[in-house]
């Protein structure tokens, strides 16, 4: 008589390796788009050492507070729908304007 299933009870720990497991078995469980916000705790560490990159044309969209440490590069318009603040000991760069200087600008615009 074959088993219908077999439970966790009867397999010992560490009696279940990889040589063991038919190929391709865990992959239709993890495949692309298989892990969802379903599969996914709330909270979510990922720690590597390597960059982490999206791979398709979606949004990444973040809720609360995020920090970014490091430098960040940005390709493409950035919005902002509210205040850019900088630490007070710091200064926006301003890259290829016609006038660089803020005295250049206030002559000549009347700024």
């Amino acid at each position: 008589m074959a088993l219908d299933k077999i439970t966790t009870d009867i397999i010992a720990d560490d009696a279940v390796t990889a040589a063991k497991i038919v190929a391709g078995a865990v992959e239709a469980d993890i495949r692309a788009d298989a892990i969802g916000t379903a599969e996914i705790a709330n909270d979510v560490t990922i720690s590597t050492s390597g960059n982490i990159a999206t791979t398709g044309s979606g949004t990444l969209t973040v809720a609360g507070i995020s920090t970014l440490t490091g430098a960040q590069t940005m390709t493409g318009d950035t919005t902002h729908n509210g205040n850019v603040i900088v630490a007070t000991n710091k200064k926006v760069k301003q890259k290829g304007a016609f006038m660089q200087s803020s005295t250049h600008q206030a002559l000549t615009l009347g700024y």
